[in-house]
């Protein structure tokens, strides 16, 4: 138990006979309160005083029987020392003595003197000036003082005087001052506007005057009438506010904006309000008029603020501007995966994703900027956040106005037609995003969004058919090679053939186990073409142009070069065979159609083979050998590079037939035994050949989309047959024909790229061949696992020399997923060996099956196989499907997995 007693009472202040002290008492441990009686307060003084041993002292308070008592209040004697302690009593009897104080109490303090009243002669430290203009040369002057005390005469009445600029040194008393004291303002006249005046008041009482306050300097002149205008937000950040704004008229700043000192005494003022709705000043610009922004720190990212500004000179602070209510809010980051989704003519559609910062408040709008060249990027369009899409439109749309483009019919001064917002066909446009957030825009994008603007273009194709001269030899040169390979499939061969009027030349380079019957292979392929007359008379109707019967077999074959054999596969194994001459080859393909071939070339080249078709099966029998066909077609470009095939623009057919109306079938076609028909008329022909060869052939055609080609042909569609006339006189008898010269119809009739060299006649290891039959199953590979839309691939070689020296592949900006161009790049290297002897493995292409791609184009055919011979088995795509879904990290593992070294020059 313990007890707290001060050692002296300083806090009763004055103390007498009759005061108290009041002890207070503690429990100290853990008691039973059943058996606790209560307290016992014993106190000694130096009357009665211990011994030293503990006594004697005298029981000041008994609190037995109050158990909850643990306070006594005694009445004790000033200036008289005092010791005290407490001990607990229970049925037991009494406890051990607390711990002993030791006070004393204080004598008691004397009584005040009283206070002689004061004069107010003295300085009024608690006077507050402030003056307000009224008008141009009136002012209100406003003071305030502190309460009067008991001890200071009354103050009767207040004196105000003045004085001016430049000393302030004459003193002189303002008229009409009030007489009493309950009043503390004063209106001052008659001052000159734009002088500096100093003013103080002196306080007044029936035994005089006495001194003046501290002087108050002012201006005289008008306060400002108006504040500062179009406070805007500029920009903000994270913990910060950009605030602008412009000066008011001339005529609104009032009086007071002269320069003092060379430094301008007016400026403008901000003010932020706080939680309670008060305006605090955060931004004092007075003499800095020049700067016209200011900034506001410790701003909270997302919270909304109340901003103001008063213009203030050396007249006064004006009234307060507009209030600007704004947010705060960081700069919004970059948007994601900006993309063309589409185009038209004149026009192209844009979307992208929201920054994954958007600044901590959402995003406001989005703006959009065109690449101009030398001029940088420029704003051409705004787009508002929901709507995530953009579409720039065409010039009609659009008009010019200076520095911004708004829609025809806001504002038309005719100024322009076609601003530079506006898009052109064709051209390729580059654009990039910027996230705006309460009218502060952020970082563009970083990668621009390309895309060329509704390309619709022509592009047409050509091809001829099989009885065509150059075609005839194409076909001579690969029977001529069928035959080697039939018998020795590691033949070395470069046949070459040329053919005029009734006369056909085998010439080229063979080595080979096979005895060829040059002249019995010749004449077979003139047969089976069809050619089966010549008369040497350009004025003849029976003359086909050539005759297997009767034509002239010249030939002119050596053997392989010694130092080229010896260079190419002479002691190599089968995968280390080199090119067999250095060149470029090249493979493409194109999702427009289901074969991945171009529509305008797979169209041509297949009205040749109807031509052809409906000829031997008699159903146009008068029908020649010869012939050519070309197609145009309008394509649309998209933004991912591909192409969409929108309608059969001009289909042009030239061909070969029997005299009309007089040509009859049992002449016309050797070992016809039935009715006797006569050839129709032209026109009649050409009617039989729209339904018969050009419908036929557009309906056997399947576009991407799963529909039949014959969906873009119509009244539109411009028909060009036998334009010329007649074209009775053909074959050889009509032009000169040679191997090779059809280069372009035997690949992808003007699409991609072709390196230059033939194809007929060459046995494998001629790269010029092999190589162009793996591209285009690299490139179709590609387009038919959907890794892009289009696709060429380029290989060159070097002579003797195993890998290829390059790989090159351009998928026209129309690669899907994640996978760029280098990616695709490494997949082929992955999944395809380009070595001639690999190329020659894979492809099956010693095997004696050349003829019958000789007409008709080497690609988009259907692979097939007869006789265990693998045809066309470069229209074989790889499923590289796999590899869409992964990164381009992903495919440089596995390419660095793969040991592509062995088969690929690094």
């Amino acid at each position: 138990m313990g007890v707290q007693i001060p050692e002296k009472n300083e806090s009763l202040g004055q103390v007498g006979p009759g005061d108290y002290l009041t002890l207070s008492q503690q429990l100290i441990g853990s008691y039973d309160p059943r058996a606790l009686l209560g307290y016992e307060l014993w106190l000694g003084t130096n009357g009665f005083l211990d011994d030293g041993d503990g006594g004697p002292f005298q029981m000041a308070f008994d609190g037995k029987d109050r158990r909850w008592t643990n306070t006594a209040t005694l009445t004790l004697t000033p200036g008289r020392d005092y010791r005290a302690f407490v001990r607990a009593v229970s049925f037991a009897g009494p406890g051990n003595a607390s711990n002993l104080l030791h006070f004393k109490m204080a004598m008691p303090l004397p009584a005040p003197a009283p206070r002689l009243k004061r004069d107010p002669l003295a300085v009024l430290h608690t006077v507050i000036l402030s003056v307000t203009s009224v008008s141009l040369k009136t002012a209100m002057l406003r003071w305030t003082v502190g309460n009067s005390t008991a001890d200071v005469l009354p103050i009767t009445h207040y004196i105000v005087q003045m004085a001016m600029e430049p000393t302030f040194d004459a003193w002189f008393d303002v008229p009409n001052a009030h007489a009493d004291n309950t009043e503390y303002s004063l209106l001052i006249t008659q001052l000159e506007p734009d002088f500096k005046y100093a003013t103080r008041v002196l306080a007044a009482s029936k035994n005089g005057v006495g001194l003046p306050s501290e002087p108050f300097y002012f201006w005289a002149g008008l306060l400002p009438w108006d504040g500062p205008q179009l406070v805007t937000r500029i920009a903000s950040d994270e913990g910060t506010i950009r605030i602008q704004w412009d000066f008011p008229s001339g005529n609104l700043l009032g009086t007071g904006t002269r320069m003092e000192n060379t430094k301008a005494d007016w400026g403008v003022r901000g003010y932020m309000w706080d939680p309670k709705d008060q305006p605090t000043l955060v931004y004092d610009g007075f003499g800095n008029p020049d700067q016209v922004f200011f900034t506001v720190a410790n701003a909270t990212c997302g919270a909304r603020y109340k901003i103001g500004m008063t213009l203030i000179t050396m007249i006064g602070e004006g009234p307060m501007s507009a209030i600007l209510d704004v947010t705060n809010a960081r700069l919004p980051g970059v948007p994601r995966n900006v993309v063309v989704t589409n185009t038209t003519t004149s026009s192209v559609s844009l979307a992208w994703e929201e920054p994954e910062d958007t600044g901590c408040v959402p995003i406001h709008q989005y703006r959009i900027l065109r690449y101009f060249g030398d001029q940088g990027f420029q704003v051409v369009g705004y787009a508002q956040a929901a709507s995530g899409t953009l579409q720039i439109p065409a010039a009609r749309d659009y008009v010019d106005h200076g520095t911004c483009f708004v829609p025809d019919g806001v504002i038309d001064d005719g100024s322009c037609n076609c601003p530079p917002s506006c898009l052109t066909t064709g051209n390729l446009y580059r654009f990039q995003v910027q996230a705006c957030v309460l009218g502060t825009y952020g970082v563009e994008t970083r990668e621009l969004a390309e895309a060329r603007t509704g390309r619709t273009f022509l592009f047409s194709s050509e091809s001829v058919n099989e009885g065509h001269p150059d075609k005839i030899c194409d076909q001579v040169s690969d029977a001529v090679l069928d035959a080697c390979l039939t018998v020795d499939p590691k033949s070395k061969v470069a046949c070459e053939t040329a053919t005029k009027d009734n006369m056909v030349m085998v010439a080229g380079e063979i080595t080979t186990q096979a005895k060829l019957d040059y002249d019995k292979v010749v004449r077979g392929v003139v047969q089976q073409i069809g050619f089966d007359s010549f008369v040497d008379d350009l004025s003849s109707v029976d003359s086909k142009g050539l005759s297997h019967k009767t034509c002239e077999v010249f030939v002119r074959i050596n053997k392989q070069s010694p130092d080229i054999a010896g260079g190419v596969h002479v002691g190599k194994e089968d995968l280390d065979v080199g090119a067999g001459d250095q060149g470029i080859m090249f493979g493409y393909a194109s999702d427009e159609t289901s074969d991945c071939m171009p529509l305008t070339h797979s169209m041509a080249t297949r009205l040749g083979k109807t031509l052809t078709d409906v000829r031997k099966s008699g159903e146009c029998w008068w029908l020649r050998p010869d012939g050519k066909t070309q197609v145009t077609i309008e394509y649309l470009q998209h933004p991912d590079g591909s192409v969409e095939p929108k309608k059969i623009h001009t289909v042009v057919i030239s061909t070969q037939h029997a005299e009309p109306l007089k040509a009859v079938r049992s002449k016309e076609c050797a070992g016809y035994k039935g009715a006797e028909m006569t050839a129709p008329s032209m026109e009649q022909m050409n009617k039989e050949i729209e339904e018969k060869v050009i419908k036929r052939t557009l309906e056997s055609i399947t576009l991407k989309s799963g529909k039949s080609a014959i969906t873009l042909y119509g009244s539109h569609t411009h028909l060009h047959i036998n334009p010329s006339g007649k074209f009775i006189i053909g074959g050889p008898q009509g032009d000169a024909g040679l191997t090779g010269r059809k280069i372009i119809i035997d690949t992808y009739g003007g699409w991609g790229a072709h390196g230059g060299g033939a194809f007929s006649g060459k046995d494998p290891t001629k790269v010029d061949r092999s190589a162009a039959y793996i591209c285009r199953q690299m490139a179709k590979s590609v387009v038919n696992s959907g890794l892009s839309a289009r696709c060429l691939v380029q290989l060159s070689y070097a002579i003797g020399v195993a890998k290829p020296l390059s790989l090159f592949v351009e998928t026209y900006g129309s690669e899907k997923g994640d996978l760029t161009v280098n990616d695709i790049t490494n997949v082929l290297k992955i999944e395809f060996d380009c070595r001639p002897g690999a190329i020659a493995q894979s492809l099956a292409l010693r095997e004696p099956k050349y003829q019958e791609t000789a007409a008709y184009c080497h690609f988009g055919r259907e692979p097939v196989t007869k006789a265990g011979i693998k045809f066309f088995e470069w229209e074989n795509a790889k499923d590289l499907s796999k590899y869409k879904a992964m990164k381009s990290v992903e495919v440089e593992a596995a390419l660095k997995s793969c040991n592509y070294l062995a088969k690929w020059v690094d």
